[in-house]
């Protein structure tokens, strides 16, 4: 079997999330063959794993956790021109490696590839459009949003979203439980942990992901660090942090467990 995967270079947690979808895969039948999409950190994350060729992809104004439209229209204005020419520039090579199922994590360019090639896709996100339906606070913005993700779901032949509770399939839509990649007794016991990654108390980790996007939010927290009697450990974000900071690691689960 052969799998072609477009994944999103925003954060770490996209690629993080599709490594686990792919080691699952791999669990079940080894021989599978895998390419992956992508740019920025995911082009990174899986360049030396599996033969990786990079893509036009989103842009965000990251420094702020609000998400803000006018900045990510202006950023992104040219995009859609963007995923045409990568369509084109990359159809021959996906069309040498015949993929057997083309796999999104909300890439628009996989739907393109998919249909150029008349290969079957699938989009793995979150957004579940009956749910968001019975939300009564809605904004534009939101609205915005909504109906954007609903127009890429319709290009694709499938929709799976992870979901904790049972949920009943419609339309192209259908409901999967989550992959646990780990396990907390997985992982050596606190105490081991607390010596091996040289804690001398219980950290409060603050994750802001893999991009910049929680920054603003970071610096709140230091403006009253010294008020805590606790170590703070920063995960995320490319700016240093005046505390523990690590932009990202690959043991984090190992943190998170001792917290």
């Amino acid at each position: 079997m052969k799998l072609l995967f477009a994944v999103t270079g925003f954060g770490y947690g996209d690629s993080v999330r599709v490594d686990a979808t792919i080691q699952e895969i791999l669990k079940k039948d080894p021989n599978t063959e895998i390419m992956i999409l992508g740019y920025g950190n995911s082009y990174d994350y899986f360049k030396d794993k599996f033969p990786t060729k990079k893509i036009a992809g989103y842009r965000f104004s990251d420094r702020y956790a609000k998400f803000k439209s006018i900045p990510f229209v202006i950023k992104n204005l040219f995009l859609p021109v963007s995923w045409l020419f990568t369509t084109l520039r990359l159809k021959n090579q996906v069309k040498a490696f015949n993929p057997d199922l083309i796999i999104s994590d909300f890439e628009p360019v996989a739907s393109l590839l998919a249909r150029s090639l008349k290969t079957y896709s699938v989009v793995i996100f979150g957004y579940n459009p009956k749910q968001f339906r019975k939300y009564k606070n809605k904004t534009l913005t939101t609205k915005l949003q909504a109906r954007y993700i609903e127009m890429i779901y319709r290009r694709f032949d499938q929709v799976l979203i992870p979901s904790l509770k049972p949920a009943k399939d419609y339309d192209n839509i259908k409901f999967l439980t989550p992959i646990i990649k780990t396990q907390p007794e997985d992982l050596l016991p606190e105490k081991t942990l607390m010596k091996k990654l040289n804690l001398k108390k219980q950290p409060v980790i603050v994750h802001l992901g893999g991009s910049d996007f929680g920054v603003s939010i970071a610096k709140q927290i230091l403006e009253q660090y010294e008020n805590f009697d606790e170590e703070f450990i920063f995960f995320g974000g490319s700016q240093q942090m005046p505390a523990h900071h690590y932009p990202f690691k690959k043991n984090f689960l190992e943190y998170l467990k001792v917290s």
